[in-house]
């Protein structure tokens, strides 16, 4: 086995220097304080914190409040609610998907919703979604509008009754916050 000459002369300079260190340890007495001492005479050593405490980036908002454009409407009538959407994320939102599904729990007609009863869920809601490209800093809030019309009537059936709505807000592509609530058509 070979050993390369500048292999040995580093090892060797490392040597000199780490027994030139102790040494200057041993004769300024820093090693006295660690070797001399019983472990309940251990000095207690300080070390110094290091501040590096990163934050994790991340995605979040929240829908803070659901306004409407007026107090009561009809079946038929177009509706514009507005989204107050905060950013509670520390990274911007730069693309945001709201969808808004209503789901009919009653109809008004006493007939409409006997024959309302045998439909399932699917057949009972109605989805509209909405994208956006509003640029959201974190801690910023937006007004995210989506407009859409309801339906009268299907079949000949008047839909004037009382509806489930869930407005979901996906920001960046992930989900971010959901709302549920009540309204009337009448």
């Amino acid at each position: 086995m070979t050993v390369s000459l500048d292999f040995l002369t580093l090892l060797k300079s490392s040597l000199t220097l780490t027994v030139t260190i102790l040494m200057l340890l041993s004769s300024s007495g820093c090693l006295d304080l660690f070797f001399s001492q019983s472990p309940a005479q251990t000095p207690n050593i300080e070390m110094p914190k290091l501040n590096v405490t990163s934050t994790p980036l991340t995605i979040a908002a929240k829908i803070l409040r659901i306004d409407f454009d007026k107090e009561r409407y009809s079946a038929g009538d177009q509706v514009k609610p507005s989204l107050i959407v905060l950013n509670t994320g520390t990274e911007n939102i730069t693309t945001e998907r709201v969808i808004v599904k209503a789901t009919c729990i009653k109809l008004f007609d006493f007939w409409a919703n006997l024959l309302l009863q045998t439909k399932s869920e699917e057949e009972r809601s109605r989805t509209w979604i909405f994208d956006y490209t509003e640029a959201i800093s974190p801690k910023e809030t937006k007004k995210l509008y989506a407009i859409f019309n309801t339906q009268a009537e299907t079949s000949g059936i008047r839909l004037a009754g009382e509806y489930n709505i869930v407005v979901t807000l996906k920001v960046n592509g992930r989900y971010a916050d959901s709302k549920s609530l009540k309204i009337a058509l009448y």
